[in-house]
């Protein structure tokens, strides 16, 4: 039961940092963006963090 405990926590530890990764490479592709209004860079910047998800659950 123990190992068990560990193991779920090793797994919301694991998708935890995926999110926090997802969120930076958002924030960062949002700074990158070229000053447009806000919302369009936001909308960019959360398709890009997308790709890269889907990107990085084929590895």
């Amino acid at each position: 039961m123990e190992q068990a405990a560990l193991s779920t926590m090793d797994l919301a530890r694991s998708g935890l940092l995926k999110v926090a990764h997802d969120c930076r490479i958002a924030a960062e592709a949002i700074e990158a963006q070229s000053p447009r209004g806000a919302l369009a860079g936001a909308v960019q910047a959360f398709k890009l963090a997308l790709s890269a998800k889907r990107a990085s659950n084929r590895h």
